[in-house]
């Protein structure tokens, strides 16, 4: 059942005593990626595991920080605030609305960095857990599913870019 998370801002991605990072080289434009990331809520299905097609902003467009969309993956919804915009730069959101008992607050960041012929992404997902809850071992699990993410979201993005 979803319940209400703490409102965090974008520092808590380099404050929050549980964050991981990965960080992948994806062949595609810093444009491309944030276009994958942050305009098509739907389309993380394609790429992100345990992702439904059933994402989308709640917010009227044009979509910036503040806007407002709903995910689900794994059998819950997860309602989000964007905590930054920055076409082919910055994207991030606080996590509001989830099924996660344990889990008090959530945020995650994806800076993006043109790189050779493509862009290294750095993926940040910070949270807060309850007292007694193993925090630090869930986020380094979750380490891998993110890095999966980013490689799936690479060979997604190389299969539908124009050569």
């Amino acid at each position: 059942m979803p319940r209400s998370l703490r409102a965090v801002d974008l520092d808590f991605t380099t404050t929050a005593k549980h964050r991981v990072t990965v960080t992948e080289v994806l062949p595609a434009s810093p444009d491309a990626v944030f276009a994958a990331l942050a305009e098509d809520p739907a389309g993380w299905a394609a790429w992100f595991p345990g992702f439904t097609d059933g994402g989308r902003y709640l917010t009227p467009g044009p979509h910036g920080v503040g806007s407002q969309r709903e995910v689900f993956a794994r059998g819950s919804r997860f309602l989000e605030t964007i905590l930054a915009w920055e076409p082919g730069r910055r994207w991030a959101f606080r996590v509001d609305e989830a099924g996660l008992p344990a889990v008090r607050a959530l945020a995650e960041n994806f800076t993006l960095t043109p790189e050779g012929a493509g862009t290294r992404v750095d993926y940040t997902m910070a949270q807060e857990t309850s007292p007694g809850f193993a925090g630090g071992l869930i986020i380094r699990v979750a380490g891998g599913q993110l890095r999966k993410a980013l490689r799936n979201l690479g060979a997604h993005l190389a299969a539908t870019e124009p050569a």
